[in-house]
């Protein structure tokens, strides 16, 4: 650092003479003749901080400052000699660039790069060109930080380049420039770029996703850098197979654009091709994939195509996929995938498992499910009871024309003792206990208590129409151990049969042995049971069991008494329905019944107010918590024909008339027919539309989004934009086809740059076809197929010189485009070889100590105001 230098020296001047006159006063008052006035020492502090306050205001107009020296690295020309540079043109410009470097006397280096980083040189015309530089490649940010790798001081750069990229990122690199203090001057001459005679595709516009039925539309750019038209033809190829082909005139230095259209596909998934064939020069092509949109779906099943064509028509004419089987093989939560799930018409014996299995966590789920009539539907179809049934808001009725029953409830009491192992014998009671379940109704109820040594209750009385498929499972668990003792477990069986809500209660009691306590208490328990209508039957298996306590059971519990060796023919004899004949029928076909909205409803599902009316329907009964929405009248009164009803997030519907044509030949003649299935099935009822809603914040529903990618840099950038709020973390899933990874490839988290955008940088861009698929919370989407070409990282495609990128990094790093550092485009500055000389102001400081001297002053004032100050202080005169 230099000494301290002043611009001008007036106010210096004028500083001085002030501390002189106050020197003189000073003095002053100690040889001048005295008076009776004494002045302390305080009283002259005032006026000797206003002569500061003068002197401090003097300096500071003195402008003065202090010189510093920077000592800085050879200067750094960095050269970009890639194919997409002209290199005449920054030749002439280097050398420019070293004979003002030579005159300022700076030290400098310059070195080459493309794709890697050549050999430093003392000039431009020393450096190797040879092909370690590769030069179909551009790495801008991998030459920056070879630069400042080994560098602690500061040094500046010199850029000559077009800021196209092929590999890396220079964003990535500014922040490292920026810690180490290295400083980027990028030069841009406006003909740096290379002038190529080429052709392009510009632009492909295609959509990434498609509707069933629709056309897919887009366009095709192409420009030409070449001095004369150039002809050629360009195919259209759809999974391979072409689709058209036209003549095709490229205008010399200019674009032209073609519309595509291509013609609705069945296809999940479309490699569509567009290739340009041109009369000279190599052919160049774009591929792109098309996925088809599921959209709205729905199922419906029916027991013929022709039964149910008219709803098939109407929802196609709606842009509805309709799907009218379910693959064997549909997994758990196959149906999430179906706006509605419709039931024409089908016997409940004929519907898939998956469906009986998964309707209720379907529905409440958001589903909508509508049971549509006809003579094998509801009660007519075995629909009464049954887990379908229950979710609907009309009940089917048992059909009176058939034999009507009373549930029963059975009680198996299964000896289990050690002895049931030899012979197979618990493997051949628990087959029978087996057949007792299969051959019961839904509405019946079965339990089963082993005994040995103490009571098992394998299975405690339950209504098999929700326990079945768990009834037979935990028979399994009897195993043979221990001694016999019945008691315990009849009357354990007892117990679980008195308040059991069944028409007849009946146990049967199986065992193998003597039983040790055989006594009257056996015969007492077994009246007891008679008396609550409960019967008991004995089985007696092999020869060894005490035939006469098991006949006198039977006898007594009003049941009966059987000895065999094969259990597989016994238990179903004690399970004989009660049958009861009546003449009414459910199913009502005769004429024609007027159809009206229900004036208690306290909703509808559509927003027609009037129906045609119908020739038949099935009748059912209303459950309390469904909405009646329309009626038919029969017999002078009101029969409930189609209702709705909650259930969870969402709805079931009953219509108990068809959709065939049979009963509803008005109704599908009707002109709004259509308009009836769109509101009912397609539309939701503000409750179930809230509910849904919910069940897209908590991780169902479609997800509405954008997908697009392109190139930044060398860097793959996929763009990913969402048009809902993200309800949980955010990521995307990436397989290449060239890649060995597994199928589900690689999972990112991508960074959120605005609100519902989102971006993955992919470094290293594979080409070739690329699946990718996400997931927001616990909602996805995809796969889906994006394809990636060479040719679009190519160093000569027509992107011009990258001049806001360039700009952004001299502004970042503190350099300027297309100016040199300090020393060699200011006057203000001198510079000597590698040392830069800068002036900083002290006028600050000095203005800074002119405001604290005031400031004291001040407060001095305030503190003795009744003393007299004065300039010059002295003790008498």
């Amino acid at each position: 650092m230099k000494m301290v230098s002043v611009e001008s020296s007036i106010p210096l001047v004028i500083a001085g003479v002030v501390m002189l006159l106050w020197l003189i006063g000073l003095l002053s008052s100690r040889f001048l003749p005295k008076t009776g006035r004494v002045y302390s020492f305080s009283r002259r502090i005032p006026p000797f901080l206003v002569v500061l306050f003068t002197v401090f205001l003097l300096f500071a107009g003195a402008s003065p400052y202090r010189e510093i020296v920077i000592e800085r690295d050879a200067l750094h020309i960095l050269v970009d000699l890639s194919e997409s540079i002209d290199r005449t043109v920054v030749a002439r410009e280097v050398d420019r660039l070293e004979e003002q470097l030579h005159g300022a006397q700076w030290e400098y280096e310059v070195t080459p790069f493309a794709g890697e980083v050549g050999v430093p040189a003392p000039s431009f015309s020393r450096i190797s060109m040879g092909g370690g530089l590769e030069r179909e490649r551009t790495n801008i940010s991998s030459a920056l930080r070879r630069m400042v790798a080994d560098r602690t001081s500061t040094s500046d750069i010199i850029l000559y380049t077009d800021g196209v990229e092929t590999d890396g990122d220079l964003r990535e690199v500014v922040d490292e420039l920026v810690r180490r203090g290295v400083t980027v001057y990028p030069q841009l001459p406006p003909d740096i770029r290379k002038k190529e005679e080429r052709f392009f595709v510009q632009d492909l516009t295609l959509p990434l996703k498609r509707s069933a039925g629709e056309t897919i539309q887009g366009s095709i750019s192409f420009l030409s850098t070449k001095k004369r038209d150039l002809s050629g033809k360009l195919f259209l190829f759809r999974n391979g197979e072409l689709l058209s082909d036209e003549e095709l005139l490229l205008p010399a230095g200019s674009s032209i654009t073609r519309a595509l259209e291509i013609s609705p596909s069945s296809l999940e998934q479309e490699e569509i091709e567009i290739r340009f064939v041109p009369s000279e020069g190599e052919a160049i092509s774009r591929t792109w994939h098309v996925h088809a949109d599921e959209g709205e779906q729905v199922l419906l099943l029916g027991s013929s195509s022709g039964e149910t064509r008219y709803l098939r028509q109407s929802f196609e004419d709606l842009g509805v996929q309709v799907s009218e089987e379910l693959s064997p093989e549909a997994g758990e939560g196959a149906l999430g995938k179906y706006e509605a799930v419709i039931i024409h018409n089908l016997p409940e014996r004929s519907l898939p498992a998956l469906l009986r299995r998964e309707m209720r966590s379907y529905v409440e789920a958001g589903g909508r499910f509508l049971l549509i009539g006809g003579d094998q539907s509801y009660g007519l179809g075995g629909y009464t009871g049954t887990a379908i049934d229950r979710l609907l808001p009309l009940a089917s009725l048992t059909p009176r024309k058939e034999k009507k029953r009373v549930n029963v409830a059975v009680q198996l009491v299964l000896d289990k003792s050690a002895s049931m192992r030899y012979g197979q014998k618990i493997e051949y009671s628990k087959q029978a206990a087996r057949e007792v379940i299969r051959s019961l109704k839904d509405p019946d109820y079965f339990g089963v208590i082993g005994f040995d040594t103490t009571p098992f209750i394998a299975f405690p009385i339950r209504r098999l129409a929700e326990y079945r498929s768990m009834a037979i499972q935990r028979v399994g668990t009897l195993f043979a151990a221990g001694k016999t003792n019945l008691f315990p477990a009849l009357d354990e069986a007892r117990r679980g049969l008195v308040n059991t809500p069944a028409g007849r209660k009946h146990i049967i009691v199986m065992t193998d042995g003597k039983i040790p306590d055989e006594g009257p208490h056996y015969l007492q328990l077994v009246q007891q049971m008679r008396v609550r209508g409960i019967t008991v039957s004995t089985v007696m298996m092999g020869t060894e069991a005490d035939t006469e306590l098991l006949r006198n059971m039977a006898q007594y519990g009003g049941g009966s008494f059987y000895r065999t060796k094969d259990p597989r023919s016994l238990p179903r004899i004690f399970l004989s329905d009660i049958e009861v004949s009546t003449k009414e029928e459910t199913m009502k076909e005769q004429g024609e019944y007027p159809v009206r909205r229900s004036r208690s409803a306290a909703r509808y599902s559509s927003d027609l107010t009037t129906f045609p009316p119908v020739r038949g329907f099935v009748e059912t009964k209303a459950r309390k918590d469904g909405y009646v929405e329309l009626v038919v009248t029969a017999a002078g009164k009101a029969i409930p024909l189609f209702a709705s009803r909650q259930v969870g997030k969402g709805e079931t519907f009953s219509l108990a008339t068809d959709a065939s044509g049979r009963w509803s030949a008005p109704w599908v003649r009707w002109e709004k027919f259509r308009q009836f299935w769109q509101e009912v099935v397609l539309s939701r009822s503000p409750e179930s539309d809230l509910a849904r809603k919910s069940g897209d914040e908590a991780g169902s529903g479609t997800l509405d989004f954008d997908l697009r990618w392109f190139y930044q840099g060398g860097n793959l950038i996929l763009d990913l934009i969402l048009y809902e709020p993200a309800m949980g973390e955010v990521s995307l899933n990436v397989h290449s086809s060239q890649s060995s990874e597994p199928e589900e490839g690689r999972k990112f988290r991508p960074e959120l740059i605005a609100p519902g955008r989102y971006q993955l940088r992919l470094p290293e861009p594979p080409f070739g076809d690329l699946t990718v698929s996400g997931n927001v919370g616990e909602r996805s989407f995809g796969p889906l197929t994006l394809h990636t070409s060479g040719d679009e990282l190519d160093e000569l495609r027509p992107v011009g010189i990258q001049r806001v990128l360039l700009s952004q990094l001299a502004h970042q790093t503190g350099g300027a485009v297309n100016q040199l550092p300090p020393g060699l485009s200011s006057d203000e500055e001198e510079s000597s070889g590698s040392q830069t000389v800068q002036q900083e102001s002290l006028s600050w400081l000095f203005l800074l100590l002119a405001l604290l001297t005031y400031a004291l002053h001040i407060a001095l004032r305030i503190i003795r105001p009744r003393d007299d100050f004065s300039l010059f202080p002295f003790e008498g005169t």
